[in-house]
Order: structure tokens, then sequence, then C-alpha cells
């Protein structure tokens, strides 16, 4: 699906009669959901991880994380963060030398919770008198915005708030860039 996104772009932009905006349907980054098996990655996920990342940037997510105590979810992610470096698969944000020191704070904390445990909801309740969604369970109630139960707000501000334009700039400039360069 991402090569057909960048063929369709490719085609678009080399069209001799082309538009003056150019529909852009490239992936930006992949979301790698892992089995919560609490021992580490299986040698398809690392392939697979390996082959998109050529192409879009991986961002793995530890899936239904909440069925691991909070030691097994920290050794999993510590786990397969050796993975990924074994394999030579990148975590985002990337290391860039020209990081201002904020920038460089930042990306290593976001670096430090991946793989992103993330839990699902199928509700909202009320949590000291605030809406909030989440997931009862037997052993109570599991919230999605909550740092201690899940990952999912540093996610979601690091896709939509603070790396959003980076992911774009990767996808554009380097990953789009090697397969023009390719073809």
């Amino acid at each position: 699906y991402i090569l057909q996104q960048f063929d369709l772009y490719f085609e678009q932009e080399n069209a001799i009669q082309r538009s003056s905006h150019i529909h852009d349907t490239r992936v930006h980054c992949c979301l790698y959901f892992i089995a919560p098996t609490g021992h580490s990655l299986k040698a398809l996920d690392i392939e697979s991880m390996r082959n998109i990342s050529q192409h879009a940037v991986i961002i793995p997510v530890v899936a239904k994380a909440d069925i691991l105590t909070l030691d097994e979810r920290v050794a999993f992610k510590q786990r397969i963060r050796e993975d990924l470096e074994h394999a030579g698969i990148p975590l985002f944000p990337f290391t860039r030398d020209d990081d201002e020191r904020e920038d460089t704070v930042l990306n290593e904390k976001i670096r430090a919770l991946a793989p992103f445990a993330v839990v699902g909801a199928n509700g909202v309740q009320n949590v000291d008198g605030k809406p909030t969604r989440g997931r009862l369970t037997k052993f109570g109630f599991v919230e999605v915005e909550n740092p201690v139960h899940c990952d999912f707000s540093a996610l979601r501000d690091m896709l939509v708030r603070t790396h959003m334009q980076d992911l774009r700039e990767v996808a554009m400039y380097a990953k789009y860039e090697e397969f023009r360069r390719a073809k």
C-alpha cells in the first residue's frame, strides 16, 4: 500500500499536465501493533518492521497492554527496544545533530516511552466527577488518558501535537526521495 501511494504521487508529479495541487496520500507513519506476549518480538514482526521502515516511519505500539503488570510492561518494552536496536530498526523521533536542546530532551522522553503501551476503551465512566474514556474490568477501571495505565496520551501528543510535521517531512523528504531515486 505504501509503495502504491508513492507510485500514485510519482505519476501525478511527473504528469505532462499536472494539477496545481497534487493530492498527497503518502503514508507518514505506520503504527505497528505488537501482541502483549511478555516475551520478545517474533521474527515475523522484526522482518515486517524492517521492510516497512524502508518506506515509512515505524511507531511500535503494544496493544492490550493492560494484560501485563506494570513490571511486565516495563520489561517487555525494554526487550522490544533491544530487539529493534539489534535489528537496526530506528525508533522515531530520530536523533539529529541540529536539534535544539529542548527538542533533544523531548525526543529522548518519547523514545524512552517507545514502544507505546496502549489499552482500548469501550465506554465512558465518571471518575472524580469527570467523564473518562476507558474500560471497566473486574479489577477496576482502566483509563485511556491516565499515563499510569497506558501511553495513549503521549502517543497522541507525539502524532498530533509535537511531531506531526516531522513525520510528514521524513515521509516526504527521506522516504519518498529514496523511492524516487530508485525509480
